[in-house]
């Protein structure tokens, strides 16, 4: 890299650090991502309804059951349940784990259904633990320099 262009990165860096460490603290060492018993994170997102990145017909098979309880198509299901007009606790948490295996990354699979917002995964904490260091390391350092 060109000694001209360093000062310009060095300040790109110094933001993203500045981000990383923000987000460390106030989103993966904040409750619900943190655990408060283990002291680990987890991918435990917030949010309410279904998920919209996904294709319409993606939750028809989980949708179907609580439609037929209501007495309602699975169409008129969404949009009441979507705009809490309908409140389903079981589908809830359902869909709270669906959403933390969406933001974790991982493939989605039927290892992580119902359980994957209560994973403390060695990836995400390993990552972590290295943001908390590199953050500690670059607020006592005298240097700018990363």
């Amino acid at each position: 890299m060109p000694r001209e262009e360093q000062p310009e990165h060095v300040e790109w860096l110094k933001r993203a650090m500045r981000a990383a460490i923000k987000e460390y603290h106030t989103y993966w060492m904040a409750e619900p991502s943190l655990d408060i018993e283990t002291g680990l994170s987890r991918y435990r997102p917030a949010g309410q309804g279904i998920p919209p990145e996904t294709e319409a017909t993606h939750f028809t098979h989980i949708l179907q059951p609580f439609a037929e309880k209501h007495g309602i198509s699975v169409l008129e299901f969404i949009d009441q349940y979507n705009d809490r007009e309908l409140l389903e606790p079981d589908l809830d948490e359902y869909f709270m784990h669906d959403r933390g295996v969406r933001e974790s990354g991982h493939d989605t699979t039927y290892r992580f259904e119902k359980r994957c917002a209560n994973l403390a995964t060695i990836d995400l904490n390993a990552l972590l633990f290295k943001v908390s260091v590199e953050g500690q390391t670059r607020e006592r350092s005298p240097s700018p320099a990363f």
